[in-house]
């Protein structure tokens, strides 16, 4: 299993508006089964999403070998200040989860305000997979 990217920069949000980005989660293989967690020393965990935080990846026919999951990383900074979070992905295929660092920062300033704020919790779930 690999992740798209390692890292997400947000950079400067306007507090309490959300900003989404996409991730995606590969994997060869086995059909297997994973989970998220997100981890902070700072408690910054609760201002990151990811959706869908579980999910069973692949297929179950005998002929797919690869597939990818979409993932929703999302970004709603509660403060004016900077926020820091890793994204662990466990499953019992990975002897060491994956991590995925996110960082971005709340502001107040105006210049920063989205005309469309998006869901925190809306996500759309894209899968593929291929022979």
């Amino acid at each position: 299993m690999r992740l798209s990217r390692d890292s997400i920069d947000f950079g400067f949000c306007f507090v309490g508006q959300t900003q989404t980005t996409e991730v995606n989660l590969h994997r060869n293989g086995a059909l297997t089964y994973w989970k998220s967690v997100i981890e902070s020393d700072e408690g910054d965990s609760r201002v990151f999403g990811v959706a869908p935080d579980f999910k069973l990846l692949g297929s179950k026919e005998l002929r797919v070998t690869s597939c990818s999951h979409c993932l929703q990383i999302s970004f709603t900074p509660s403060e004016d200040r900077g926020f820091r979070a890793v994204v662990l992905i466990q499953s019992p295929l990975l002897k060491t989860p994956l991590t995925l660092r996110l960082q971005g920062s709340g502001s107040f300033d105006e210049g920063y305000r989205s005309s469309s704020m998006s869901l925190k919790h809306h996500s759309r779930t894209i899968t593929t997979c291929s022979p």
